[in-house]
């Protein structure tokens, strides 16, 4: 079983990716003029906050350090892995959205954005295949915890971050965890999608067949005081 099929029977998006060899039907015309692609300013150093995220920002320094706003989701993954693959896959992912890897950055009292490049993030594989079958299963049940009760340190790391546990060469556990400022249960799938069809591509050799997205989710952190403010 390949990644693309692992994921597919957890995510909605993967099993969309992994069905689709032909090329979907044409769509009938549509009168409805498409919407135009909103005109946002040119993102240049660090970027505000959104609204959401000084929220957060707030919160989290109530409840001091808390894994409160982690996001975490384990795949399995059975079958042949290539976790060479899988990273540069993640890292396409975070090419893709820059959110992923903004760090936070405190100037003056006031918390901004800062994105790292996408070629510092790593991912960590463990390896578990020495210990018997009880003691894998506890290690991983301790793995799986500590990562998704560890909470983030946005001023030191960027708000991505995954494990892959590896009991055999055809048996894998990815362990992806990301704060809530940059992701929510909507768009988790969507990324699990993205993800799903990057591994696709990059497996068959392939150029990224997915579309740049429209917008960034910065360019509207970016925008938004002038926007709140009737500029």
């Amino acid at each position: 079983m390949t990644l693309l099929e692992a994921l597919a029977g957890a995510v909605p998006a993967c099993q969309a990716v992994a069905q689709r060899e032909l090329p979907p039907p044409p769509r009938a015309p549509c009168s409805v003029p498409p919407t135009p692609t909103p005109t946002l300013p040119r993102r240049v150093g660090p970027v505000p906050l959104s609204a959401a995220q000084q929220r957060m920002v707030f919160w989290q320094q109530l409840a001091g350090d808390t894994s409160l706003y982690n996001v975490s989701v384990g795949l399995r993954l059975r079958g042949p892995l290539d976790v060479r693959t899988l990273q540069e896959s993640l890292g396409d992912l975070l090419n893709r959205h820059a959110i992923l890897r903004s760090r936070w950055l405190v100037q003056d009292g006031q918390v901004w954005q800062q994105v790292e490049p996408a070629e510092a993030w790593r991912l960590q594989q463990v390896h578990l295949g020495g210990a018997d079958a009880p003691e894998r299963a506890a290690q991983t049940e301790r793995w799986a915890h500590n990562e998704d009760r560890r909470p983030f340190d946005l001023t030191r790391e960027p708000a991505m971050r995954a494990v892959l546990l590896t009991w055999a060469a055809d048996d894998h556990l990815l362990i992806w965890t990301l704060h809530h400022s940059v992701c929510d249960g909507w768009s988790i799938d969507v990324l699990l999608g993205e993800l799903c069809q990057l591994y696709l591509d990059r497996s068959r050799g392939h150029a990224p067949s997915l579309p740049p997205p429209l917008l960034h989710y910065l360019d509207h952190a970016a925008a938004e005081p002038a926007r709140l403010a009737g500029l």
